[in-house]
């Protein structure tokens, strides 16, 4: 993703890409930054955060690209807010909520929205969900963690703190992404995702969805997004499409307030450069007619492109 983002924003005129790369050990980075205006090299934490702060003050718009994980997301938003610099994603109070799935679950189910039902494990009522179940970390990304506790003689104690149980939704795993400004907000292609809750496993996806099920993604999406805080940038709405047509059982599971792999399989499909968009939310796109549907790994290469005939 992080190529791809170089790619598109290095294409803008007026613009430079100016980038930090992760070399510490463990890190395995494959990316040309051939197009970048200046790549800075990390080495170890304390090098991350000092270059994060520098080039933000030198920045004349900066876009994190960070998981949600221990909350690394919500602390480099804040950083560049306190910094004073053009935020191209959501903002702080966006990310605070979202990227907590616990307080993102019950602020949508405030809202009307329909969701699993989500509790800590802790929590008085934890046995009154009935099997199976999810067990995910509250402040994760990529399916991390995942797993499925098919009855609760699986229920086994997890020592990964910061835990939380939903009850387990069957059906079809969909993302729609969006791109906000404000009040406004203009919704992308939705696709499938593929995620394997048996080995807590996010694979990638495919783009488009099938037309029978864009209106109910869409709907989903819209609704998510609006009872959230208004806010700006790109991001990802994941949901469960359930057996109902009607989509009495579809629910929302989680909304990603920052960059997803799917950016990769939507410039692809789409063809467009939709940094442009990211840098100026109140662009209108012109969305094109998908007609080859693109898959694209959790690593984010296009994996297949496959042309369907009329």
């Amino acid at each position: 993703m992080l190529q791809a983002l170089i790619d598109d924003f290095s294409q803008l005129p007026g613009w430079q890409v100016w980038t930090m790369l992760d070399r510490r050990p463990g890190i395995e980075l494959d990316v040309d930054t051939g197009r970048a205006g200046h790549i800075r090299e990390i080495l170890t934490a304390r090098e991350h955060q000092a270059a994060f702060l520098d080039l933000v003050r030198q920045a004349d718009a900066v876009l994190v690209v960070a998981p949600e994980t221990e909350q690394l997301l919500l602390r480099l938003t804040r950083q560049v807010e306190d910094a004073g610099s053009l935020l191209l994603g959501p903002c702080s109070e966006f990310v605070a909520i979202a990227a907590d799935k616990l307080r993102l679950n019950h602020h949508l189910g405030g809202q009307g929205i329909p969701v699993p039902r989500c509790l800590a494990p802790a929590a008085d009522g934890i046995g009154s969900l009935e099997p199976p179940l999810v067990r995910k970390p509250r402040f994760g990304a990529g399916a991390e963690g995942l797993e499925r506790i098919p009855d609760w003689e699986s229920w086994t104690t997890s020592e990964m703190p910061n835990r939380l149980v939903e009850s387990y939704q069957a059906g079809m795993s969909v993302s729609v992404s969006a791109l906000l400004q404000d009040d406004k907000l203009q919704l992308l292609p939705s696709g499938r995702q593929d995620v394997d809750l048996g080995a807590g496993v996010y694979r990638g996806g495919t783009i488009p969805l099938e037309s029978c099920f864009r209106q109910r993604a869409a709907s989903l999406a819209r609704r998510a997004l609006q009872a959230m805080p208004r806010s700006r940038g790109f991001v990802g709405v994941d949901m469960v499409l359930g057996d109902n047509p009607a989509g009495e059982d579809d629910v929302v599971i989680e909304i990603n307030p920052r960059m997803t792999t799917s950016y990769v399989g939507l410039r692809v499909a789409t063809g467009l450069n939709l940094a442009a968009a990211i840098l100026d939310p109140g662009l209108e796109l012109e969305l094109p007619d998908i007609l080859s549907p693109v898959a694209f790994t959790a690593s984010g290469k296009i994996s297949t492109v496959t042309t369907t005939s009329s």
